[in-house]
C-alpha cells in the first residue's frame, strides 16, 4: 500500500535531509605554513576578546589554525566516491542460469574542484605531487608509501561549517589553551543549547593511499572576465574506511531494517 503524503511529511521531520553544500574536503598532508607562535595566538585572543568577548576570542584563535588549511577552503565540489562488488560467472548444467559469484570490491574514482588563489598555490601544490608520484626528467616512479596520502569528506547538519576539521587544528593549540576552549564551548552550549564550535559531522569517509591521477585542463577565455578561475583533480584510491552516521538510531543493525 503506498504511503500516504502525512507520512513522507512525518518521516521528514523526523529523519530530516541533508544539505549537499554542508562538507569540506581534509587531505592528510596540509600545504607548508608557517608555525603559528604562542604570541600569536594570546594577541589574536586577547584582540577577540576585546571585540566579541569569548566567543570572539575563541573564533579569532580558530581561524589562526583554520587558515593554515588552503585547500580545505578552496574545495568547492567533490564526489562522494562509488563502490561495486565485481563478480565472476558460474555456469551451470541443466539450462540452469548462471550464478554470479562476488569475487572482490572496486571503488570509483572521485574528483575535486579547486578555487585557485592569486598564487595558483593549490594548483601547484597538485602539480608538485604528480611530479613527486613520477619524476618530470626520468619519469621513474616513487615508492608507494612516500606518495600516498589520506583524503577525508566530511559532511555536516545545518550548524557552522568546519567543526572537525576546526577542533583538528585547535589540537595544536597548548594543552591549557584548549581546556579553556572546551570549558567555555560546554559552559554556553549548558546555557543556549547551541555549541559555539558549530555543526555535528553526519557522516565521513576517509579515502586512505589517495594519488592525484589527472589534474584537468584549464581553459581560459577573453569573453569570461567575470568567471573565477577553478581547477578540476581526479584522486585514485586503495580503500575506504567508513565511519557511523550520527543517526544511527534510525537503523536496526540486527535486524538490517529501519
Amino acid at each position: 500500500m503506498p504511503y500516504s503524503l502525512n507520512e513522507f511529511l512525518s518521516d521528514i521531520r523526523t529523519r530530516g535531509t541533508i544539505r549537499k553544500s554542508r562538507f569540506d574536503v581534509v587531505i592528510k598532508d596540509p600545504l607548508p605554513t608557517n608555525k603559528t607562535s604562542l604570541g600569536s595566538i594570546i594577541s589574536t585572543a586577547i584582540g577577540g576578546a576585546i571585540s566579541g568577548g569569548i566567543s570572539g576570542a575563541l573564533t579569532g584563535v580558530a581561524g589562526l589554525f583554520k587558515n593554515n588549511s588552503p585547500l580545505t577552503l578552496r574545495c568547492e565540489s567533490v564526489t562522494l566516491p562509488g563502490v561495486q562488488i565485481l563478480t565472476s560467472p558460474l555456469k551451470l548444467y541443466g539450462g540452469i542460469p548462471a550464478l554470479n559469484l562476488p569475487k572482490n570490491r572496486e571503488y570509483d574514482t572521485i574528483q575535486c574542484t579547486f578555487i585557485s588563489s592569486k598564487s595558483f598555490v593549490e594548483k601547484q601544490y597538485f602539480e608538485n605531487w604528480i611530479n613527486e608520484i613520477t619524476d618530470f626528467s626520468t619519469n621513474n616512479v616513487s615508492y608507494y608509501k612516500d606518495i600516498c596520502h589520506d583524503i577525508q569528506i566530511n559532511i555536516y547538519d545545518d550548524g557552522n561549517l568546519g567543526t572537525d576539521t576546526i577542533n583538528a587544528l585547535l589540537s595544536k593549540i597548548p594543552g591549557p589553551i584548549t581546556q579553556i576552549e572546551s570549558t567555555v564551548n560546554n559552559f554556553v552550549q549548558n546555557i543556549t543549547g547551541e555549541s559555539i564550535m558549530g555543526p555535528t559531522t553526519l557522516y565521513s569517509v576517509e579515502l586512505l593511499d589517495a594519488i592525484p591521477t589527472r589534474v584537468e585542463e584549464v581553459e581560459l577565455a577573453w569573453e569570461e572576465s567575470d568567471q573565477i578561475l577553478k581547477f578540476t583533480v581526479v584522486f585514485s584510491f586503495r580503500q575506504i574506511k567508513y565511519t557511523k552516521q550520527k543517526y544511527n538510531e534510525f537503523f536496526d543493525y540486527q535486524n538490517k531494517t529501519f
